[in-house]
């Protein structure tokens, strides 16, 4: 796709998006899996996972809303031929 000064631009299909972000989580599971060895106690390492997670839910909803608006915002308007 080329704008009206002549940048190309590559095409965002939520498809995509959706899996990037999918794989993203999906790698960061053995990192926190490792993280939380460290952890000694048991009652610790259970709050430890349940502080993460709801810190990941919370950053995941700010994402797709930011990623949504400029999604918006970037919308696909075509240029107008003289």
């Amino acid at each position: 796709m080329r704008t009206e000064d002549a940048m190309i631009r590559p095409l965002l299909r939520i498809r995509d998006v959706a899996a990037r972000g999918a794989l993203y989580g999906l790698a960061a599971v053995p990192l926190l899996g490792v993280a939380s060895l460290f952890v000694g106690d048991h009652h610790d390492r259970r709050t430890f996972l349940g502080v993460v997670g709801l810190f990941a839910v919370f950053m995941a909803v700010v994402g797709i809303i930011l990623g949504l608006f400029f999604w918006w915002t970037c919308g696909e308007r075509r240029p107008t031929l003289p």
